[in-house]
């Protein structure tokens, strides 16, 4: 009986440790193949493991986000970032504030006791450390000030979304300057928020072409941005309308050209001055020639000064 025992004991011992050595290499073999061919090709590519959003909520108020200066967001490359600004200026009611990510061109609406919060939303899609400021002249400016930094290496994970900007121009109702009305959407037809559309004139000078900027504006949240624009040369104008990009959104340009000869902002002196106009070269020679008058009279009795003491000295013209 103990003999039979330890036969039985054996041979379970054989068992456990033959599955012990097969049984990885028959779970391997037992995964379907296109899971096995989904791996090694995510593995080959390197593929970024997908990483949760970042939301947060910022109350903003002359001391600082939340309270304090020099906040830190410390995102990854590739994440979606989601953040909330909350005006909770209560102690200076009438202060406002617009919030600004520098380099990720993305900016809040104005914040104020009538419009308190305001949401942006983006993708880090580049890695370094950005400033996020209140461009706003407020109460407290210099408090308002903390960094989002971005760790990792290359761009955001995902299909970049194409962009499109469709560009109206308008007289005002006085003639004196246009106005430029741009919308950005998506090729869904959606529009982008709080995106920067920058606008500018080509210009040529002593042979060298460049861009000059005539004005920057945000959309709002149906996408649209406006600027008056106000030329000072009359004649054909060329210029565009760019927008450098946004997180998983591509950067979009699109031309314009409009004649400005039937603006009326190109004026001559009011009619006022005209008179002094005409009599302005008159008077300055009447200024001229009194100036001289008076040098010679000065002139004149200096030297008169000594034929007066040699008159002084012989009364009467006698000789000695």
């Amino acid at each position: 009986m103990p003999r039979m025992t330890a036969r039985l004991f054996n041979a379970l011992a054989v068992v456990a440790l033959a599955s012990l050595v097969l049984s990885p290499l028959t779970g391997a073999w037992a995964a379907p193949a296109s899971m096995r061919q989904m791996a090694q090709v995510m593995v080959a590519a390197g593929a970024p493991l997908a990483s949760a959003p970042v939301e947060l909520t910022f109350e903003v108020t002359y001391k600082g986000f939340n309270g304090q200066k020099g906040t830190v967001i410390p995102v990854s490359v590739g994440q979606d970032v989601k953040l909330t600004f909350v005006w909770a200026d209560k102690a200076v009611p009438d202060n406002s504030h617009r919030i600004l990510i520098k380099g990720y061109n993305v900016r809040t609406p104005l914040l104020t006791p009538e419009n308190p919060q305001a949401t942006i939303t983006f993708v880090a899609d580049k890695a370094g450390t950005f400033e996020v400021a209140c461009d706003w002249r407020c109460e407290g400016h210099e408090n308002i000030q903390a960094v989002l930094r971005v760790t990792g290496e290359g761009a955001a994970a995902g299909a970049t979304t194409a962009t499109a900007i469709t560009l109206k121009t308008a007289t005002n109702d006085e003639a004196r300057s246009m106005t430029f009305t741009a919308t950005l959407r998506d090729t869904d037809g959606s529009p982008l928020a709080n995106a920067v559309l920058l606008f500018y004139l080509e210009k040529e000078l002593a042979g060298y072409k460049g861009q000059a900027e005539i004005g920057s504006a945000s959309t709002d949240k149906d996408g649209v941005a406006v600027i008056e624009f106000a030329p000072s040369v009359h004649g054909l104008q060329k210029g565009g309308v760019r927008f450098e990009g946004l997180g998983r959104y591509a950067s979009a340009e699109t031309k314009f050209e409009v004649n400005t000869e039937h603006l009326r902002n190109f004026t001559v002196a009011p009619k006022g001055l005209e008179p002094v106009r005409q009599w302005a070269p008159v008077v300055l020679f009447m200024v001229v020639v009194g100036v001289w008058l008076t040098i010679g009279y000065v002139v004149f009795n200096i030297l008169a000064i000594p034929r007066g003491r040699r008159s002084s000295r012989n009364p009467g013209g006698l000789a000695g």
